[in-house]
């Protein structure tokens, strides 16, 4: 028996485990678990959530609310070509 998953199926898997929601009509994707005082696990560029997968799980067995957000263009948030990515746009959105 292989060990081996297809990249398309942890892909799945990871965009099962999260949940959409909207941002001044932008839809963007999350990791969010547990309770408690939140711990918010922001990605680089040019990374995701995905990077995050095990640290959310762990933040919220510790007793703490884990969130890792997608920023716009990166993982499984929208991609609006109009969309300013700067690093300015990108703080104004998670404020």
């Amino acid at each position: 028996m292989s060990d081996n998953i297809s990249v398309e199926t942890i892909l799945e898997n990871h965009e099962a485990s999260g949940k959409y929601f909207d941002v001044n009509g932008l839809k963007c994707f999350a990791l969010d678990k547990g309770s408690g005082e939140a711990v918010l696990c922001l990605h680089g560029v040019p990374t995701s959530s995905f990077l995050y997968r095990k640290i959310v799980p762990a933040l919220a067995d510790k007793g703490y609310r884990g969130v890792a957000i997608d920023l716009p263009g990166l993982g499984f948030s929208e991609r609006p070509e109009d969309f300013d990515y700067s690093f300015s746009s990108l703080t104004k959105l998670l404020c």
